[in-house]
């Protein structure tokens, strides 16, 4: 096993993202054979992927909602296994966030395009308990990933039409 810090890979799952790759191993495989190439160390050929090809298109942001939620699902699976096998324990790290990303997202989607007002927002994604540190958070995280957009006081889905 190989520890790589986890700034390193956050930037290399982004990068293989905007390279248009399949999977992150592919990205982390072609830098390993340029570094060895690079000192003159020859490795056998390989058989690269179709996937692997950097001419894929990007994401779209549909596709990106679509993986947000199903990492959502994937997260309270995986929590709701540790609480059977360990009752006592708390939730694993990122489960509020992708919660709260989750019902930032629902709630924008339920709104279309009217979008919700910051108040608005707060009572619907705070009535699925979810607490307001971690609702800004999710809201900072989407904005940032270009999933949803503020203008003025509103709250959108990117991608949805202003209303009026």
């Amino acid at each position: 096993m190989i520890y790589i810090p986890p700034d390193v890979h956050r930037a290399m799952e982004q990068a293989t993202l905007d390279g248009g790759y399949r999977f992150t191993s592919d990205a982390y495989t072609e830098a390993a054979e340029s570094f060895l190439a690079a000192r003159g160390i020859s490795v056998a050929a390989r058989k690269v992927s179709e996937a692997a090809s950097p001419t894929k298109p990007a994401p779209s942001i549909a596709d990106l909602v679509v993986a947000i939620d199903g990492l959502g699902r994937r997260v309270e699976e995986v929590a709701e296994r540790d609480a059977r096998t360990r009752p006592s324990a708390q939730q694993p790290a990122g489960t509020r966030a992708a919660e709260a990303m989750q019902a930032v997202l629902s709630a924008l989607r339920e709104a279309g395009g009217d979008g919700l007002s910051g108040h608005e927002m707060s009572k619907v994604v705070q009535g699925r308990g979810i607490r307001s540190g971690a609702e800004e958070a999710a809201k900072a995280v989407l904005r940032a990933a270009g999933l949803v957009r503020c203008e003025g006081r509103r709250w959108y889905l990117e991608g949805s039409a202003r209303a009026g």
